[in-house]
């Protein structure tokens, strides 16, 4: 199948032998539909958000809302750059954040200014209390992929990206990530 939102806030599903266009199903989310797509692992659901910053997850045979899915706003400008990346459980949303990385470090800028990569263990439990305080600034999402919960929190804040060349995380087959990290 091929998938694809729509700046008119719908989600359309073609399958691959379709002669005429008609869609295999389209849904309005209601608001536009900027992100790309990502398919799970077993090709069931399909994940996607839209622009009021909803996460979506539809089952791919039918355009169905997923039975269990019952996400929440996630913080952030846009959601346009940024596309979910699907693991066996999980899914991780990243948004484009209202703010500058000096505005979102900026009561807590002292703290780092000593560390390295090598002080994480001491570095990790700061960040998640500064996210925990103020969670406008978080920008990287790890959602259980069945519900559309919160999994847990991360002490990312604003992963990597120069120009809005967006660097996106790397699943492993061990189903680790890797991510580009600046702060």
């Amino acid at each position: 199948n091929v998938c694809i939102g729509s700046k008119t806030g719908i989600f359309y599903c073609f399958t691959q032998n379709s002669t005429d266009g008609t869609p295999l199903f389209q849904v309005p989310v209601g608001a536009p539909i900027y992100q790309t797509a990502a398919a799970s692992q077993d090709g069931d659901r399909i994940y996607f958000g839209s622009e009021d910053m909803i996460p979506h997850c539809l089952l791919t045979a039918s355009g169905e809302t997923c039975p269990e899915w019952d996400p929440y706003p996630i913080p952030g400008q846009s959601l346009f750059h940024y596309w979910p990346v699907v693991g066996k459980d999980k899914v991780i949303f990243t948004s484009m954040p209202y703010y500058p990385t000096d505005v979102i470090f900026a009561d807590i800028e002292d703290f780092f200014g000593s560390f390295t990569e090598t002080d994480w263990s001491v570095v990790e439990p700061k960040l998640l209390e500064h996210l925990k305080t103020n969670p406008q600034y978080q920008t990287f999402f790890v959602l259980d992929a069945l519900t559309g919960k919160k999994a847990y929190d991360t002490a990312a804040a604003h992963i990597g990206y120069h120009q809005d060349a967006f660097v996106p995380p790397i699943l492993l087959p061990s189903n680790e990530l890797l991510l580009l990290y600046r702060g």
